[in-house]
């Protein structure tokens, strides 16, 4: 048993019931994601399950199976930002198959995302910066 020292006691509140503390959670975790975040993660979503839905691969987010995505998606939108998409799938997922993160930084993925950095990604285009003679 963990000993309770007296000079440490903590001020007496209401004892919450299970249910209690099960309704408080799951309001916090509700809120959890900021309103416009959670559109956005929804609409990764349903692009991964659309993606899942045509090509015929099951929803599960396995390695060998989740790295189809960022391969596909990089040749429709910026190699870079399949990554926020992969964020958004993951945090949706996450109730239904908790071993989605582990899927996400797998090796396979991990790889491929650099890959398709590597080759289909565009340079980051910068203006030259502003010299003497322009300010004249």
């Amino acid at each position: 048993m963990i000993p309770v020292l007296l000079w440490a006691r903590q001020p007496l509140w209401d004892v919450w019931s299970i249910e209690c503390l099960i309704h408080e959670h799951s309001i916090l975790l509700g809120l959890a994601l900021d309103n416009s975040t959670s559109r956005v993660y929804s609409s990764h979503l349903n692009s991964y399950l659309e993606f899942c839905e045509h090509h015929h691969l099951p929803v599960d987010p396995m390695p060998d199976t989740l790295f189809y995505y960022p391969l596909y998606m990089s040749h429709h939108i910026q190699p870079w930002s399949v990554e926020a998409y992969l964020s958004g799938i993951v945090n949706n997922l996450e109730p239904y198959f908790p071993h989605v993160r582990q899927s996400h930084h797998s090796l396979l993925v991990k790889r491929t995302l650099q890959g398709a950095l590597h080759t289909l990604g565009r340079p980051i285009l910068r203006k030259e910066p502003v010299l003497q003679d322009d300010l004249q």
